[in-house]
């Protein structure tokens, strides 16, 4: 009966169970206890079975009592109904509010839009992200969060979420806050569908500045240690060309005289190669500074650079406050550049004719830049310059671009470690054309480096 009542869903009885007490629900147990007739009618709605309504009587059932018993089934049913809707909602009620102090506790940003890309939900992380309020970002378009283009982007990747039925993507854009800052973000979104129609996204957003930084300094010691390997090459050169001449003179004299210049030829590569380590660990191109004289520097970078017939002359000189090593390498790198590229490739067959008629070799002077008053105890930084052919007009903007090269020498490398040396001091370098037509490096204290400037001897 129970069995035939569920999958029927109509009442079921029996009015007779002295025929056939198995037939029925606790048979005997109910006739010893004087029943006689029993009815079973489902308890169920339209959805759901929810169990069997069990009805003995002493007599058999008349039509009337059969049609009360169909109504308090009914009856039944709807409030068994009712309870478990309830539960149901219940339910969902403590699952959306879990889910609600899930976002509003989350510390990445959550938004949904609807299908036309207005806000409909925010928590509080998105509104400390942009600035502005809920009630300030509900109800508006995300044109006043994003720009067109970061916009453009996020329609193109819901189209493809709702093309391919994939659940999430990612996609990088750039959030502005209500000061009008710039913030870059990563948002992983999902689209929203019901019975295939199309009712907004749902967006998850985070502040990835910190990343963007790594990543940057990242791809800067990279391209800083591609650098170096040229760098090593190219000032190495200087004292390993001077050291080879030296040491050749050892072999055609047979004098120890010669000794001495080739162990400081020796000694300058080992510091060469201690500072581009040190440099390649920390980043950093001044670091142990002190008040060095610039006559001493440059007279030691000199001896350090196969100079041939140039010349060096320094008209004035001051103590500034740098790290001597690097500061050497500085000087090395000009004079270096200035033998290699200001004598040997005229920039016009005039410049040749005015170097061959003057019979003389290559100048390179030293001076100091006066302050704004004119005063020259009080110096703005110093220049290097030349009396040879002049920088090349089409590559002064990009002289010290490490990938600039005039020749198959590496111009370029030699002048890229003097800005970054002039940088790491915190002075400005620039490059000009002097009064005798040759090359010219200004290089200028900035403000802080003024403060720490010496009186020139």
């Amino acid at each position: 009966m129970l069995e035939r009542a569920l999958r029927t869903g109509e009442l079921q009885t029996f009015q007779h169970i002295a025929s056939d007490r198995d037939a029925v629900p606790f048979g005997d147990h109910a006739f010893d206890h004087g029943a006689r007739a029993v009815a079973v009618a489902p308890l169920s709605s339209s959805d759901d079975v929810y169990g069997v309504f069990v009805v003995y009587a002493l007599e058999p059932f008349t039509e009337a009592e059969r049609t009360a018993i169909r109504s308090a089934a009914a009856a039944s049913s709807h409030v068994l109904e009712t309870i478990v809707a309830r539960g149901q909602l219940e339910q969902q009620e403590r699952t959306l509010r879990r889910y609600e102090r899930l976002v509003e506790t989350a510390g990445d940003g959550m938004y949904v839009l609807d299908e036309h890309g207005h806000f409909m939900t925010v928590n509080d992380a998105l509104t400390e992200m942009t600035g502005y309020s809920r009630e300030g970002l509900l109800g508006e378009h995300t044109s006043l969060v994003f720009d067109q283009d970061d916009i453009k982007a996020g329609e193109a990747k819901i189209r493809s979420l709702l093309s391919s039925g994939t659940g999430t993507d990612t996609l990088e854009l750039s959030l502005e806050t209500k000061t009008g800052d710039r913030i870059p973000c990563e948002a992983q979104v999902a689209v929203l569908v019901h019975d295939g129609e199309y009712l907004g996204s749902v967006a998850v957003i985070r502040d990835v500045t910190e990343r963007k930084r790594s990543e940057r300094k990242l791809r800067e010691q990279n391209e800083r240690l591609d650098a170096f390997a040229r760098i090593v090459s190219h000032d190495l050169r200087n004292p390993l060309s001077v050291a080879q001449g030296y040491l050749d003179l050892l072999e055609e004299t047979e004098s120890l005289e010669h000794a001495e210049n080739v162990r400081d030829g020796l000694d300058r590569m080992e510091s060469i190669v201690e500072d581009v380590l040190a440099i390649a660990r920390d980043g950093q191109w001044a670091t142990d500074t002190e008040p060095v004289d610039l006559e001493s520097v440059a007279r030691d970078a000199w001896e350090y650079v196969s100079t041939a017939d140039a010349s060096l002359s320094i008209a004035e000189t001051t103590a500034v406050e740098a790290d001597r090593s690097r500061l050497l390498r500085l000087l090395e790198n000009l004079f270096r550049n200035a033998v290699e590229h200001g004598s040997t490739s005229p920039a016009s067959q005039a410049q040749r004719e005015a170097v061959e008629d003057a019979d003389a070799g290559l100048s390179i002077r030293i001076g100091l830049l006066e302050s704004g008053g004119g005063t020259p105890t009080e110096p703005r930084g110093f220049f290097v310059e030349d009396d040879g052919t002049g920088l090349p007009e089409n590559m002064r903007h990009e002289l010290f671009d490490p990938s600039v090269s005039s020749s198959s020498d590496g111009l370029g490398i030699g002048l890229w470690v003097v800005r970054e040396v002039a940088t790491g001091h915190g002075w400005s370098v620039t490059a000009a054309e002097s009064e005798a037509g040759g090359a010219r490096f200004e290089f200028a204290f900035d403000a802080e480096s003024n403060g720490r400037r010496y009186s020139n001897n």
